[in-house]
């Protein structure tokens, strides 16, 4: 898909309508961009329009933080950015995610794991994001 580039007002209803039209039961959304390229900002959009009321902050240090909507009873929020590999995955509890019958798991730093290795009865959407510079716009590519 080809990349648009988006204000933060315009982000809201672009993210709406990829929760309304391509989100699942089992649903993974995979985040990929560098470092202060809104990856939190846009989870906390996603999050506030399936209606989490709760503030939403990266879990950079918990590595995982979990949500609840009446839609996603299950909601993980992860941060990767402090792993080195898959191996230390392992002790996070990362896999147990994806033992829910439905759910919504939300990855920032997505590229530090293989997409390949992630469940395949997951529907999986992945974004990259990019921040041209100097400028307050954002770049979204969809894959």
């Amino acid at each position: 898909m080809k990349p648009v580039t988006l204000s933060l007002s315009e982000v809201k209803p672009w993210i709406q309508e990829i929760i309304t039209t391509r989100f699942q039961e089992k649903q993974i959304l995979s985040l990929v961009g560098p470092l202060g390229a809104g990856k939190t900002k846009l989870v906390e959009i996603a999050l506030a329009q399936l209606g989490v009321n709760e503030p939403v902050s990266s879990p950079t240090f918990s590595l995982i933080n979990h949500y609840s909507t009446k839609k996603y009873p299950f909601i993980a929020h992860v941060d990767l950015y402090r792993t080195e590999g898959e191996e230390d995955l392992e002790s996070t509890g990362f896999w147990d995610l994806f033992s829910q019958e439905k759910g919504l798991v939300l990855i920032e730093w997505a590229d530090r794991i293989n997409s390949q290795d992630l469940p395949l009865d997951w529907n999986l959407l992945e974004i990259e994001i990019s921040k041209p510079p100097g400028d307050k716009t954002r770049s979204y590519k969809l894959k």
